[in-house]
């Protein structure tokens, strides 16, 4: 913000900021003044409740408040003005208005400005329903003195060039001028409203203040005299003209640049923002005035005040009909731009500025007329207030403010004299490291004699320079090496008939966090096979041939994971009975007709309660599988394996006390 306004004097003082001298003609400050009239209300009726609102009736003196719902873009203060009204609040349910008595002097001023700033929601409310911003003159029983010219209501509208922050819409600051010719010898009542939106529910929103002016043509020309600038008073539309020639428009802005040798009467059309046909003529005869070169030459002292850190800016900028020495009338310069040097300005003539730190500040003075200006500079020593020196690890809180920064801060406490106590601090910072390590291991991990047993993230601190310690987040992955047992049956069934079988053997590993990577198993006999389970913590061992009771099988199993390789060798015995039989002679299974066609039946002697029966292919693959309950000693099943292929299969009966297995021929 700072910047873009010293940016707007360097680059040429295009536009006059502010007409000074007649800002205070209308003094706002004083709301309880007794030509002020506060109210507040609703929408239907803003004026029932008389006397100021906190929070509806506000004055604004913060020099670089800025207005949150606009993103900050819109200050709440004038550029060229050191106060203004907030009418309204942003509760959305309330209407309120400031009324102003006036009594009218033409020899005095004979115009009114109105500079307003507007921000209102825009909802999409029918029109007359809509949050919105009233300028009314009356007289003094409130009516209107003319519906035409002297009042206006202002709705947000992106369509007139309103700014967009949906749904709020807000106006920059815009100056509306009022002829107050009609009105010398009265006094009139200027009345400003705003109201929320007819449902109470989106709000409007306004800053204002009242200025004065005169129906007269200014001279504004400066430097070398190659052209001739003048500008009309504030806040109209404009038309420029010859009186020699009023078809020709030469501007329609507030100011008009002619040639230095025009001769002949200038007019300018003056008329009201609102309606055209409100308006007024003004002129200057070139054949008569006498125009000389202007120069602002800028200048100030400073003064000190019983406060070392307060100081007084004197303005002494004046003008120049030769760039050097003042002009002989004693007005100053009309535009000002002051630069503290600490990152602060201002555009009064003869500000105060308090200082918050000690050192020596450039103090820059712009003095402007028009479209050119002028530079000087001072330099200010603010002595040192109560230094503290420290160093701090990572953070310093201070005031409620946590300062991570090295560097000099501020601040002024309130004593009982007229200059407070202002207190620095020369803040060192010392950051401490912070450290991300990965690491992996196996079994268990020391790390700065402490022992991890289980993966993680671990951290520590260790003492670094200034007794800022540093802090290691150590990220453990930690496996163990894959030692392992095997569970299972020690004997298999051998006999005198082919027959299949299988069996389940579990690894039970040493560690209960062991992350196996991969699981091989493997036998030496060939008329047996191994398949690893899904989650690789078993092992099905498969019998597809005839055993003896002789035999002696090696499983052999190996883990393997980034710890490390185990082997395990199993030995796993067959027994003498009959195959696929427990040595039961209590249950006994038969099936008819064998060969068949796919239907078959069984009957079972022995068996009670659940009955499994399950069939294999050749391959040792299930194919069918039933269940069944026998509640007798005897019983016959029919078993359909008609969508079976033809071949050889064998059938598998099982309760909780035996295991029988017969073969099947299905031939069609």
């Amino acid at each position: 913000m700072n910047l873009e306004r010293i940016a707007l004097f360097i680059g040429c003082l295009v536009l006059s900021l502010s007409l000074f001298g007649q800002s205070d003609c209308i003094d706002l400050r004083d709301l309880n003044a007794p030509y002020i009239h506060c109210t507040w209300g609703t929408f239907e009726d803003p004026y029932q409740n008389q006397g100021v609102c906190q929070g509806h009736h506000t004055v604004i003196t913060d020099p670089l408040a800025t207005d949150p719902r606009t993103r900050e873009q819109l200050h709440m203060i004038p550029f060229d003005e050191t106060y203004s009204i907030s009418l309204g609040d942003w509760a959305g349910s309330s209407a309120e208005s400031i009324s102003v008595d006036i009594d009218i002097d033409t020899n005095r001023f004979d115009l009114l400005i109105l500079k307003y700033a507007a921000v209102l929601e825009d909802p999409g409310h029918f029109p007359e329903e809509q949050p919105k911003f009233t300028f009314e003159i009356l007289d003094m029983q409130n009516q209107l003195v003319d519906t035409n010219c002297l009042s206006a209501v202002f709705i947000s509208s992106p369509q007139l060039g309103w700014n967009n922050n949906y749904p709020v819409y807000w106006k920059d600051w815009t100056h509306v001028g009022m002829d107050l010719t009609d009105f010398h010898g009265q006094t009139i009542r200027v009345r400003l409203t705003t109201y929320d939106c007819a449902r109470s529910v989106h709000f409007g929103h306004a800053y204002f203040l009242l200025t004065c002016g005169d129906k007269s043509v200014e001279n504004i020309s400066c430097g070398s005299l190659s052209l001739y600038k003048f500008r009309a008073p504030d806040g109209f539309n404009y038309r420029w003209y010859r009186l020699d020639d009023p078809g020709q428009t030469l501007s329609t802005d507030r100011t008009v640049v002619v040639p230095y040798n025009t001769t002949g009467v200038l007019r300018c059309h003056c008329s009201f923002i609102d309606n055209n046909d409100c308006s007024f003529e003004i002129a200057v005869n070139l054949d008569t005035i006498s125009i000389e070169n202007h120069y602002p030459i800028a200048g100030f002292s400073i003064e000190e005040t019983s406060c070392t850190r307060v100081i007084h800016f004197i303005d002494e900028s004046f003008v120049s009909l030769d760039g050097i020495n003042p002009d002989g009338t004693g007005n100053h310069c009309e535009n000002i731009l002051w630069n503290f040097g600490d990152g602060h300005t201002s555009t009064v003539p003869c500000p105060t500025h308090e200082y918050r730190t000690s050192g020596d500040f450039t103090v820059t003075m712009i003095a402007g007329l028009d479209n050119c200006s002028d530079t000087t500079y001072q330099i200010v020593h603010i002595p040192e207030g109560t230094r503290i020196d420290t160093l701090v690890c990572d953070a310093f809180v201070w005031n409620g403010t946590t300062l991570t920064d090295s560097g000099v801060y501020s601040h002024t406490y309130d004593t009982e004299g007229d200059c407070d106590s202002l207190v620095e601090v020369h803040l060192t910072v010392v950051n401490s490291d912070v450290f991300l390590r990965d690491t992996t291991a196996c079994d268990l991990f020391v790390w700065n004699d402490s022992l991890y047993l289980l993966p993680g993230s671990y951290t520590q601190s260790f003492p670094s320079a200034h007794g800022c310690d540093s802090t290691v987040t150590l990220n453990l992955d930690l496996n163990y090496t894959p030692f392992f047992d095997i569970h299972g049956a020690h004997y298999v069934v051998g006999g005198s008939e082919w027959g299949f079988t299988e069996y389940t053997y579990q690894l039970i590993l040493g560690h209960q966090l062991c992350q196996v990577d991969s699981v091989t198993c493997s036998v030496d006999n060939p008329n047996m096979s191994v398949l690893p389970s899904a989650d690789g913590t078993g092992v099905q061992l498969r019998v597809f041939t005839l055993l003896t009771p002789t035999d002696s099988v090696a499983l052999h199993v190996t883990v393997h994971n980034r710890c490390g390789t185990e082997e395990r060798t199993f030995w796993i015995h067959t027994t003498g009975y009959g195959t696929g039989e427990h040595p039961d002679g209590q249950h006994a299974l038969s099936v008819f007709p064998n060969p068949n066609a796919g239907i078959l039946s069984l009957l079972l002697a022995g068996f009670q309660g659940a009955v499994a029966v399950e069939v294999f292919n050749t391959s040792g693959l299930k194919v069918l599988e039933l269940a069944t309950e026998v509640a007798q000693d005897e019983a016959l099943l029919t078993v359909d394996c008609s969508r079976l292929p033809d071949g050889v299969y064998t059938l598998r009966v099982r309760d909780d006390a035996a295991v029988i297995t017969r073969k099947t021929v299905i031939r069609r």
